[in-house]
């Protein structure tokens, strides 16, 4: 079960954008970014067109907002450590 899961959508015209996993059935997973897919309207994705990034600590009465600036902060830090690599 990877609930609570940072992902990155590896096909389709989102590929490169990070989601969380709020829900699983079988191979099929429900994503939440906090902004344009929220928990009540998830991007539904198999398990197969998405790269499993980093667990999130918490997933319980979590809102869009919490889910949106937790992606958010992920972009951010990410972004930092890809362009402190670049200078080196």
């Amino acid at each position: 079960m990877i609930t609570g899961y940072y992902v990155r959508s590896l096909s389709g015209r989102d590929a490169g954008k990070v989601y969380i996993v709020i829900k699983q059935e079988g191979d099929m997973l429900y994503l939440s970014d906090g902004m344009r897919r929220s928990m009540e309207n998830p991007k539904k994705k198999k398990e197969k067109h998405v790269q499993i990034i980093k667990k999130n600590g918490r997933l319980e009465k979590i809102s869009n907002e919490e889910i949106k600036q937790a992606v958010r902060q992920y972009e951010k830090k990410q972004g930092n450590e890809m362009s402190g690599r670049e200078d080196a």
